[in-house]
C-alpha cells in the first residue's frame, strides 16, 4: 500500500495512546486529529490532538497508533499504522507533532465514527407537512435525531446543513455561504421515547462529496475542542490552539496604533475641556464686595467677549475631537469584551452641555454689544 496516497494533508486520522487511567490501571486513549504534511519517506506530521478541551502532549520516542481509513467512500476500510513520536514543533502559532512509521499498515475493522453531541433543528417536509427534527449527536457518517411523528426504514429526506462555527463573542463573523449544503438522509431505525412522546431515529448521510466530508469533519472536530471559529479550516484551527495553550483570546497582540490613537484624543480631550471652562469663569462678570471699594480694587463689570469666544471655540473643538476618537474607538468594537472609551463619552457629554450653555447665554446676555 503506498501511504502516501492515503495519509494527505487535511485528512483525519484516529489515534490510540497508552497511558494510565485515574486509578494508575494501563488503558488505552482514543484522540482525534487531522494531518498536517502528507506521508513522506517515512514520516508524515499531525497536528497536535485535543482531549478534553486541552492539548495532549505526546512524547518523544512514544509508540502510537494511528488509524486511517482508505478505499471508496461507501467501502471504506480502516488501517492501523504503528508510529513513533519524533518531534514536536512549535512554529508561527503551529503545533504539529513529527510521526515515523514502524510497521506496515494492518487492515482492522471498521471502528464506529467519530461522534460529537450537537443539538441542531431541521425543518423538512414529512407526508405532506412541515416537522422539525432534533439531533442529539452528529458523526461523519450521520446522526441521531428526535422527531415528533414514527419514520420507517428506508424513508429518505434532506436537510440543508450548516457548517459554519460562529465564535458568539465576535461581532464581524459572517458565515461561508460555501459551507451551507444539503445531505440526503436515510432512515435506518425509528425507536419510540414514550416518556417524552418523540421517535429516536438512526439517520445515515447519503452521497456526501469529499469536499462535503471534510467540511462535516471539521465542523465536528470544532465542536468537540471547543475552539469556536468562523472558519474551521485547518489554519484557524492552528491559531485558535495557540491562543488556548497560552490562555489569551486576545486577537489584538502587540502595539495597536488605533487604540493608542483614540486614548490619547481622550486626554487631549480633557485638557481642551479644562481651558474651556476655565475661560468661560474668566468672561463672566464680578460683583462688586463692601471690601472692594474700601481696598479700591476694580473688578469686570461686564462679559469678556474675547474670552467667551475662546470658551465657545474650545468646547466646539472638544466635540469634533471627542467624536473622532469614538468612530476610531468604533473601528476596535471587534469582540463583546470591548467597550468604548469612558474619558471619551464622558468629555464630548460636558462639551454639549457647556455648548448648550453657551448658546443660553448668547440669547439672554449682552456679551457682545457692551456699551464702555
Amino acid at each position: 500500500m503506498d501511504l502516501s496516497e492515503y495519509l494527505l494533508p487535511s485528512y483525519s486520522v484516529d489515534l490510540s495512546v497508552s497511558t494510565l487511567d485515574e486509578a494508575q490501571n494501563p488503558t488505552i486513549l482514543k484522540l482525534k486529529t487531522v494531518i498536517e504534511t502528507g506521508y513522506d519517506n517515512g514520516f508524515f506530521k499531525i497536528v497536535s490532538p485535543m482531549h478534553r478541551g486541552r492539548m495532549y502532549v505526546l512524547h518523544d520516542d512514544e509508540l502510537i497508533t494511528v488509524t486511517f481509513y482508505a478505499g471508496e467512500e461507501q467501502q471504506r476500510s480502516a488501517y492501523e499504522l504503528t508510529c513513533k513520536v519524533i518531534e514536536k514543533t512549535h512554529k508561527g502559532g503551529n503545533y504539529t507533532v513529527t510521526l515515523r512509521a514502524t510497521s506496515q499498515p494492518k487492515k482492522v475493522q471498521r471502528r464506529q465514527a467519530f461522534r460529537v453531541n450537537v443539538f441542531n433543528d431541521y425543518k423538512i417536509p414529512f407526508k405532506g407537512k412541515q416537522i422539525t427534527i432534533t439531533t442529539k449527536d452528529i458523526s461523519s457518517t450521520g446522526m441521531r435525531a428526535l422527531s415528533p411523528v414514527q419514520m420507517a426504514k428506508d424513508d429518505v429526506f434532506e436537510i440543508m446543513f450548516d457548517a459554519n462555527v460562529i465564535d458568539p463573542e465576535a461581532y464581524e463573523n459572517k458565515p461561508d455561504p460555501k459551507r451551507r449544503f444539503k445531505i440526503n438522509c436515510r432512515v435506518i431505525d425509528a425507536m419510540p421515547q414514550t416518556e417524552i412522546r418523540r421517535y429516536m431515529l438512526r439517520i445515515q448521510f447519503l452521497d456526501l462529496s469529499n469536499e462535503q466530508s471534510k467540511m462535516l469533519i471539521q465542523y465536528l472536530y470544532a465542536k468537540q475542542a471547543e475552539v469556536i471559529a468562523y472558519d474551521t479550516s485547518l489554519s484557524a484551527q492552528r491559531d485558535q490552539l495557540e491562543r488556548l495553550i497560552e490562555g489569551s483570546d486576545d486577537r489584538r497582540r502587540g502595539d495597536d496604533k488605533i487604540i493608542k490613537r483614540y486614548q490619547m484624543i481622550g486626554l487631549l480631550n480633557v485638557v481642551v475641556l479644562f481651558f474651556a471652562l476655565m475661560f468661560i469663569l474668566f468672561a463672566q462678570p464680578k460683583p462688586l464686595y463692601s471690601l472692594d471699594k474700601f481696598f479700591n480694587i476694580r473688578r469686570a463689570k461686564y462679559w469678556n467677549p474675547h474670552y467667551f469666544t475662546l470658551s465657545m471655540v474650545l468646547t466646539l473643538v472638544a466635540i469634533s475631537f471627542g467624536s473622532y476618537g469614538l468612530i476610531l474607538n468604533g473601528t476596535r468594537m471587534k469582540r463583546r469584551t470591548d467597550h468604548f472609551s469612558t474619558t471619551l463619552i464622558v468629555t464630548i457629554g460636558i462639551a454639549v452641555i457647556m455648548l448648550f450653555v453657551s448658546i443660553y447665554l448668547l440669547s439672554t446676555q449682552n456679551i457682545y454689544n457692551v456699551v464702555a
